[in-house]
């Protein structure tokens, strides 16, 4: 499928952000990238095709050029551009660009956006669950396993992603020996795809399918906002869910991946200074922009001596827990010297009973990934289908 990427710039970051996205789908061949004025000169794609204008610092000239398009070409547009202007947005939807979203938040608006304007063809889009604890040894890695694993075991597949740098303990809980990392992701962000995704991926038996973290710490500097979102962009259109493990840590490629995720699992011990850091956190995701309904509280190690009560614990963080995951020394101790998650090692303890419930309603039963997002979000900027008049007589 034919792609023309068209800018007042060919410098525009916004390309750069599109073209990488681009690289998930099958479908659609190198774009081109072409300023305003080269555009007009040369022929458009057909209705097959796909043309991305970002609208960058010429809003003027963009909006212009899309005003041009509907009488030269039956190709689908999509305008990339400032959501501070409703009445703007509403303009350049009716003179003829097909979509209209965020370029503050390309990453997670433009792949369901390809979707729904392709659906026929596109790559269904699935969901980033990101698992980031309020301090060390709260279970976040243990957490992130064994969520994987049931998502797998329900879905067929599922993608993991160690993101936890320093820690990178996702390869040795499942017993694997990867030969790639996602530094060497981050290393070909620039010519990153999904053939080459999927060699940097080693699969578990269970389905989980993990790109691990770098396992010298010389290789950790080489981690990148870019490459992580490069790499969580194209395990999208491979698996229904990936779940990504943070650890405890704010670095650059970790705050990133919390902007694009779906759902956030805040995990925290039922502790003062736990609860403390998980309150600190929550402000933090805020000031990110972090949506507060996409985060979800997580009580860890519940059932220990001198823990403060879940009521009161609720009260701390404003609002109710969405799991409660009680202290298993023996299973989760058992599963980790074994290498077999507690989900497939104890698929009967009270851990992972917990943790099935935590994942269990986040889907309507027989809804897919595609379907759930554009429930939530498919009306905000897409064009509505023009009425029909009723048929005389």
């Amino acid at each position: 499928m034919r792609t023309l990427l068209v800018s007042s710039s060919p410098k525009d970051a916004s390309l750069d952000r599109i073209r990488r996205m681009l690289r998930s789908f099958n479908e659609f061949e190198s774009p081109e990238v072409v300023s305003y004025a080269d555009a007009r000169q040369r022929q458009l794609p057909s209705h097959s095709g796909l043309i991305v204008v970002s609208l960058g610092i010429d809003v003027a000239g963009g909006h212009e050029f899309v005003r041009g398009l509907a009488k030269n070409t039956s190709a689908k547009v999509m305008v990339v551009g400032p959501v501070s202007d409703s009445k703007l947005i509403l303009k350049i939807l009716q003179d003829g660009a097909d979509l209209y979203i965020d370029d503050h938040d390309i990453e997670s608006e433009f792949l369901p956006a390809i979707t729904r304007m392709f659906p026929d063809s596109a790559t269904p889009v699935g969901r980033v669950l990101a698992v980031i604890t309020a301090n060390g040894g709260s279970g976040g890695s243990t957490l992130a396993v064994n969520l994987a694993v049931l998502l797998a075991r329900s879905r067929g597949r599922c993608g993991l992603v160690d993101g936890d740098a320093l820690r990178g303990d996702l390869a040795t809980m499942l017993d694997l020996k990867p030969s790639f990392s996602l530094a060497d992701a981050c290393l070909n962000e620039g010519r990153l795809d999904r053939g080459m995704i999927e060699k940097m991926l080693i699969r578990h038996a269970s389905g989980v399918h993990l790109l691990a973290a770098p396992s010298q710490f010389a290789d950790v500097p080489n981690l990148t906002p870019g490459g992580m979102v490069a790499a969580l962009t194209l395990t999208r259109s491979l698996f229904p869910e990936t779940i990504v493990d943070l650890g405890d840590g704010l670095l650059a490629e970790q705050t990133e991946t919390l902007r694009v995720a779906d759902c956030v699992y805040l995990v925290c011990r039922l502790d003062f200074t736990s609860l403390r850091n998980a309150r600190r956190l929550l402000d933090h995701l805020g000031s990110l922009g972090v949506r507060r309904s996409d985060i979800n509280f997580v009580a860890s190690l519940q059932g220990q001596p001198g823990e403060l009560p879940v009521a009161e614990a609720e009260k701390v963080l404003g609002g109710t827990f969405a799991g409660i995951i009680p202290y298993d020394p023996a299973s989760i101790n058992s599963a980790i010297n074994t290498g077999s998650p507690a989900a497939i090692k104890f698929p009967t303890s009270r851990f992972v009973q917990a943790c099935s419930k935590l994942i269990g309603g986040g889907i309507a039963e027989g809804e897919t990934i595609q379907e759930s997002f554009l429930a939530r979000f498919g009306a905000l900027f897409f064009k509505p289908a023009p009425k029909r008049e009723p048929a005389a007589g």
